[in-house]
């Protein structure tokens, strides 16, 4: 019961509506028709007044003005065909073959469809005024070659569907200006005249915009020889350490040995032989790993300073002495 009672007032508000707003309706379109009639009326008598229904016109300026004033009349009031009629005739007379071959080919369309019956006899002779007109209309057909889905073709200021794209567009005859454009390419910019019955195709040819490359940098320049900081010398700092934890070996060595000595005399005069003879033997060793220890960190820091260095160009050359004397002789030049 309550859905029912919310239905019937819905309705109610709908209908209350409706009602309020087709008055304001019919009274804008009666508006649009009365302008229609004006401009109309206008257009007759710019057409009168410069003989616009003859060949040649006499004054081109204000049969353009009739056209405009019949188009206008048009536009406010579709179903005003006289005004459509009108513009095809001065279109036809102005030389705009294209514009008066569609005019009457619409005009042939909608003419059997209105209730006067007047009117339904233009659809013939509009028919015969656009099959007349066709050998003498323009035909541009563009084509794209590069197309993406964000290019666009533009004809005198109009935007030109994809689904026209390669086909023979009608075209008023005179000056036109076409316009193609896709990202990341250059624009095609091309302004063309066709005369009457000329059939034209157009290539618009996009290029590839160049990605901009960063500029090269510049090498730095090579600072003088002389400026050049030295070699890093690691290798002479290497074997001065190996020398010193050689030497260090050495040293420790000794002191096992003077141990060994104190732990076979002890304060007696009487001494063990055997922790004797291992005494004598790591004071041996201790003797061989000392001197190698000093002959590695004295050969180690001869290399270092003696290095060959850019800034003064000194060198320094290591080498073994083998024979009756072990060690390692430095020699180099300044």
């Amino acid at each position: 019961m309550r859905a029912r009672r919310f239905a019937l007032a819905y309705c109610g508000a709908l209908s209350l509506a409706l009602s309020s707003s087709l008055p304001a309706y019919a009274e804008d379109a009666e508006h649009d028709k009365q302008l229609a009639i004006d401009l109309f009326d206008r257009g007759v008598s710019k057409l009168r007044e410069g003989q616009c229904d003859r060949t040649p016109m006499r004054s081109r300026p204000l049969c353009e003005q009739a056209r405009d004033a019949f188009a206008r009349a048009y536009s406010l009031y579709p179903a005003g065909l006289g005004a459509l009629r009108n513009l095809a005739y001065v279109e036809r007379n102005l030389g705009l073959v294209a514009s008066a071959a569609r005019h009457f080919r619409e005009l042939s369309r909608k003419a059997p469809l209105d209730p006067n019956p007047a009117r339904k006899l233009w659809a013939e002779f509009a028919r015969k005024e656009a099959d007349g007109l066709t050998e003498r209309i323009p035909r541009l057909t563009v084509r794209v070659p590069l197309a993406n889905s964000e290019t666009t073709v533009v004809l005198d200021g109009h935007l030109i569907p994809r689904a026209a794209w390669e086909a023979a567009l009608e075209v008023d005859p005179g000056e036109h200006t076409l316009l193609v454009q896709a990202p990341g390419h250059t624009r095609f910019d091309e302004t063309l005249t066709l005369a009457e019955g000329e059939r034209k195709d157009l290539e618009a040819r996009l290029t590839a915009l160049e990605t901009p490359r960063a500029a090269p940098t510049a090498p730095a320049p090579s600072a003088p020889e002389r400026d050049a900081p030295s070699r890093p010398r690691v290798l002479p700092l290497v074997v001065t350490g190996v020398g010193v934890a050689t030497l260090a070996a050495g040293l420790g060595l000794g002191f096992v040995a003077i141990q060994k000595r104190k732990d076979a005399c002890g304060d007696s005069h009487y001494c063990d032989p055997d922790k004797l003879d291992s005494g004598r033997r790591v004071a041996r060793a201790s003797t061989i790993v000392t001197a190698a220890g000093g002959a590695l960190t004295v050969g180690g820091l001869v290399w270092y300073f003696l290095a060959k260095d850019r800034a003064t160009g000194t060198h320094a050359a290591l080498r073994p002495l083998l024979g009756t004397a072990t060690g390692i002789e430095a020699s180099g030049s300044f």
